[in-house]
């Protein structure tokens, strides 16, 4: 885990993104994910909207659009007003970048794997003491 810590960086994500990433039809597990991701975690590309702006692959093939339709916000029922989400217009996009969005999410989860590994911790030394007990008590 260390080791690949230091190597994805939002850096390496944003280069990545720009380089792949080719919108809402790409049909590859690269594009998928990304959609996935942002449209979950409510983001907008590694680092912000502007990743798709400047030399990016999506740019060079999304016609003139400046955001992927997973960067717009789901209005209630799911619905998503494109045109004004595409026109970048405040309160229709996702600001944040999924690279913060990604690592606030690990982070919350971190202190459920760490309760439920204390958990199981504890579970397997009180059924290891058990066991010692009960054959101490037959000798």
């Amino acid at each position: 885990m260390l080791i690949l810590k230091g190597r994805l960086t939002e850096e390496f994500f944003r280069n990545q993104l720009r380089r792949r990433y080719v919108g809402d039809n790409g049909t590859d597990i690269f594009n998928r994910a990304w959609n996935t991701i942002m449209a979950t975690l409510q983001c907008c590309g590694a680092s912000g909207p502007a990743d798709f702006a400047h030399d990016s692959r999506f740019l060079r093939t999304a016609g003139g659009r400046l955001v992927p339709n997973a960067c717009c916000t789901q209005l209630s029922g799911g619905a998503i007003n494109t045109a004004r989400c595409l026109r970048l217009e405040p309160g229709f996009f996702h600001r944040q970048g999924c690279y913060i969005a990604l690592g606030k999410t690990l982070r919350a989860s971190q202190s459920l794997v760490g309760g439920v590994g204390a958990a199981i911790l504890t579970t397997e030394v009180l059924a290891m003491a058990s066991a010692m007990c009960l054959l101490h008590g037959m000798n």
